[in-house]
Parts: structure tokens; sequence; C-alpha cells
């Protein structure tokens, strides 16, 4: 086995394709020797936040492997990493798998309540385990249902937005969808849920294909502040101030500490799980899935399989999964019939379903001037709290999202009546 061993890893060195198919057949550090398990680890560091098809050897480093040990995992032809890849971890995973099993049956106690531990032990090893008997099943539930009766239950999820949180809260294993058109504050608004629930400790996975890490940052710190993004960028003529350059750096600081990981290349279902299980997320939030799917006939079936996937990785490691997804298909404010027409099997994989709308955005000429800095969030969608709607401020300088005041409220009602 040992042979094959290095093999595997010479493929994920040498491969980003073998990585991505391995992880997905299931690898895991602990399939491989102890001897093995730091170079694999680093590997699998690198991978995820580098998408190079190579893995430097000189980041690679072992307690019991010298540099020129570890420079023979490619000393194979390298083409052959790249055509028989499959092949060897069929042969490594199946070689795993017999000595986990034989490992099990020696050490099995041979009665009736030894086999049926054998019998669970084994299927296991398949990946799939049964979570709970009804027994075990029934108690946690009446468990949570006794502590969410208790006067001191706050949900975990609340965002502190009073008017948003009234919509119905997140619960454990919830896929949220945040849809809407370009340009309407998605990233904004998941940026603002991001510093919220962080402000709570809540462990947050940040999956960006659209910004870079450093700007997700930024953006963090310049919404906890309310500082303007073109001061913050130097752009139209403007740059930020001594104090504001005190205040953006200290806001860094805060969220340098805080339980956040922001990842660029996670681009894959088994990254993305690899993630959530190494960081034991809270919540994942992906920015945004159209960035992973080509616009192509198949469009909305594969956007389908991924919101279907992150929502089994919510379930399975008891966390929450908020995807961004543009709707460029739904102009105008939704209707709950017509929105997600063609993407039948992500509405109903989805919990809660939420589209964000600025009539700023849509028509900056013609905004009624009680709209302006106002985004209208419509729940289309709500498993367990039905669909509704509501109104935050938004402000455009910074992304900042805040509650709307009473006068405004009233403004805005009296705008849509009169048809203003």
């Amino acid at each position: 086995m040992e042979n094959n061993t290095r093999l595997v890893i010479g493929c994920l060195i040498m491969s980003h394709r073998a990585y991505e198919y391995m992880l997905e057949k299931g690898l895991t550090v602990e399939m491989f020797e102890l001897e093995y398990t730091d170079i694999v680890q680093q590997i699998l560091d690198y991978r995820l936040e580098n998408s190079t098809n190579l893995v430097p050897l000189t980041i690679l480093s072992s307690r019991t492997l010298s540099k020129t040990e570890i420079s023979t995992f490619i000393d194979f032809q390298e083409h052959e990493s790249a055509t028989l890849f499959m092949a060897y971890w069929d042969v490594f995973q199946s070689q795993y798998l017999e000595a986990q099993a034989q490992a099990l049956i020696h050490d099995a106690e041979f009665n009736q309540e030894g086999l049926i531990e054998l019998s669970d032990n084994l299927i296991s090893l398949t990946g799939y385990q049964e979570k709970h008997d009804m027994h075990t099943l029934a108690r946690e539930t009446i468990a949570d249902v006794i502590a969410r009766s208790h006067r001191d239950y706050q949900n975990p999820y609340k965002t502190g937005l009073y008017d948003y949180d009234k919509l119905g809260h997140l619960e454990i294993g919830d896929l949220l969808i945040l849809g809407g058109q370009s340009g309407h504050g998605k990233s904004r608004f998941a940026l603002n849920l991001t510093y919220r629930w962080l402000d709570k400790n809540l462990r947050i996975g940040y999956m960006s294909y659209e910004m870079t890490a450093k700007a997700c940052l930024l953006g963090l710190a310049l919404i906890k502040e309310n500082i303007s993004w073109d001061k913050a960028l130097a752009q139209k003529d403007q740059c930020l101030q001594n104090d504001e350059i005190a205040a953006v750096e200290m806001s860094i600081d805060y969220f340098k500490d805080k339980p956040l990981i922001i990842n660029e290349f996670a681009d894959t279902l088994p990254q993305v799980e690899l993630l959530v299980k190494r960081h034991q997320l809270d919540i994942f939030i992906i920015d945004t899935v159209n960035e992973l799917v080509s616009d192509n006939a198949q469009f909305w079936l594969k956007l389908g399989k991924l919101a279907s996937g992150y929502k089994r990785i919510a379930k399975k490691y008891n966390c929450v999964c908020v995807m961004l997804a543009q709707l460029d298909n739904t102009p105008g404010r939704p209707t709950k019939k017509g929105l997600l027409a063609e993407a039948k099997r992500m509405k109903n994989t989805a919990d809660k379903i939420d589209f964000l709308y600025r009539a700023e955005e849509e028509d900056p000429y013609n905004c009624p001037p009680e709209l302006r800095g106002v985004m209208e969030l419509f729940r289309v969608k709500g498993r367990f709290t039905g669909s509704g709607k509501t109104m935050l401020r938004f402000e455009k300088h910074s992304g900042k999202i805040s509650e709307l005041s009473e006068m405004d409220k009233t403004s805005i009602k009296h705008a849509f009546q009169t048809g203003r």
C-alpha cells in the first residue's frame, strides 16, 4: 500500500484535477499513515487557498521525511498523474477500506450485541450513518421545545434588524437564498449579516467568488464605521481623512480577531464541505453562486444541484448556508408566482428565499425621494414562517444597512398609497 500512497500524494501535489476528484470521492487526512499526514494536511491547506495546478515543494515539510524524500513523491512521469490518478485513488481507497474493515472484524465480539456494533461500524466506513434513533430524536426534540419556551431563549441567528427578524429566523440546517438583480445590494446585505453575526461570535465562512478577500474585509470595516467606499478606494477625487483611516484600522483589527474565514478558491462542494468541517462553521456564505455556473441551457439545473449540495452540507454539519444568486430574469419587484419559475429544484430546496430590490438602482432618475436609500426585501418563500415583506435603510456610500425610522416608514407608505 505504501507505494500506492506515495502515488496518490504525488497526484495531489501535481494535479488540481486529481485533488478535486479525490476530495469528491471522500479523501481525508485520516486515511494516510502517520508519517504522511502532515504532508497531506499541508497540501489540502494550500489547495484551499490557491488554484494553481502544482503545489510548490518548498512549502511542504515533515517531521519524519527529509526534503529529498518529499521530492520523490513526483519522481514518476507528470502525464501519469493526469491520466492515472483515478486508478491510483481507487486502489488506495480499496486498500484503506479493507484494512479498516479487517481491524474492526479483528476487534469485534462475536455475540449478538457485538455483531450489531460491527455492522454499524462497517456501514460508517462508507460515509453513511444514521444520525438518530427514534428515542434519541424524541429526547432532543423535547429538549429543544423546552429550551425555546424559556424566557431567556434567543435564536442565535437573529440579526438585530427587528423588521427583518420579524419575517422569521433561520434555523440549523437552513438554506437561505438571497436573490436579486445585479447591483441591488446582495453582497452588501450578506456583509451586513456577517458583521452582525460575528458580533455574536458565530463562526462564519465567507466564500467570495466576486470580491477579493481584501475587498471583503475592507467592506466589513466600512459597513461597521459607515465610511464611503469612494473615500477608501480614493475614487472621484475623495480620500480618507486621518480619523477615518484610524477608524478603518481599528475595525479591521476587530474583525481580525473574530471567527471569520474568507476564501476565494473553495469553489466546489467538497472543498466547501472541507472548510465547513475543519472550522466547525455556524454559517457559510456563497457569494455569488452564478460565478460557479456557466450561462447555458443547463444553467438552472446546475444552480439547483449546487443549492441541494449546500443544503446537504448545512444539515450534515448543523449550520446555515446563505447562498447569493443573481436573478436578472426577475425585473422589478418580484411576485411569488413568477419568481424562479425556471428553477423549481432550487426553489424547493431552499428553506427561505429573500429577494432584494432597490428602486433607486432600478430607475435612479425617476425614483421617488422617499425610496432613495431604501432596500425593499421580499420573503417569497419561508418554510414554517410564510412569506412577507420589509424595508430597511441602505446607505449607498458605505453599504451599511439599518432599520428605518417610524417617520420614514410613514412617508414611504404614503408614497405607495399616492402612487408616487
